[in-house]
């Protein structure tokens, strides 16, 4: 199973362990073509604003606590508001730009795997159906971009897998995890 980032690489041919040999030409193609930063480059666009989740009004009120995310973490996952199920405008367009390399040639025969999670608050049963749903607007967005059958399972582990690091109530906790691999009979 491929995390998001490492599809960059792919599509250009490259093992994501040699992701290091890109150099920085490469790395500005790979972000100016389809709006992503590829595993071990930086963002040349130093106006870029991250994909941060909306805060409600009262998140907004609170001192900042939030560890930072990785560029591999801002990737391979789409961000909710609290609560929330929709797709915002930001996540919608980081879907256009998957959907976009995935039906590249060379990764043309991969398969999705979504996975809805929550934040911490709420009750157990909410916050899993919460990431279902959300798992669920990821994939028929997604699936309408590319062949749905490529969509091969939509899960929801709610608050059970939260990002490492990372307070239990932060927005970046509220995601679809999207894993890459081969379509077909899973090894192993």
């Amino acid at each position: 199973m491929w995390k998001l980032a490492s599809i960059l690489a792919v599509a250009f041919a490259i093992n994501p362990s040699d992701a290091l040999a890109l150099n920085s030409a490469e790395c500005a193609e790979i972000e100016r073509k389809y709006g992503v930063v590829a595993p071990n480059c930086k963002s040349t666009d130093s106006s870029a604003a991250p994909n941060i989740p909306k805060k409600t009004k009262a998140e907004s009120n609170k001192k900042k606590v939030d560890t930072a995310i990785t560029p591999v973490q801002q990737q391979d996952n789409v961000f909710f508001t609290a609560g929330g199920v929709a797709l915002d405008a930001q996540a919608l367009a980081q879907l256009r730009t998957l959907a976009q390399v995935l039906n590249t040639a060379t990764l043309k025969e991969t398969c999705l795997q979504l996975i809805g999670h929550s934040d911490a608050s709420g009750s157990e049963a909410i916050n899993l159906e919460t990431g279902m749903k959300r798992a669920q607007a990821v994939s028929q967005e997604i699936s309408s971009m590319i062949d749905f059958d490529r969509v091969e399972s939509v899960i929801s582990q709610g608050e059970w897998q939260l990002l490492k690091n990372v307070p239990e109530t932060s927005p970046y906790q509220r995601r679809v995890e999207i894993r890459v691999r081969s379509c077909g009979p899973q090894n192993g």
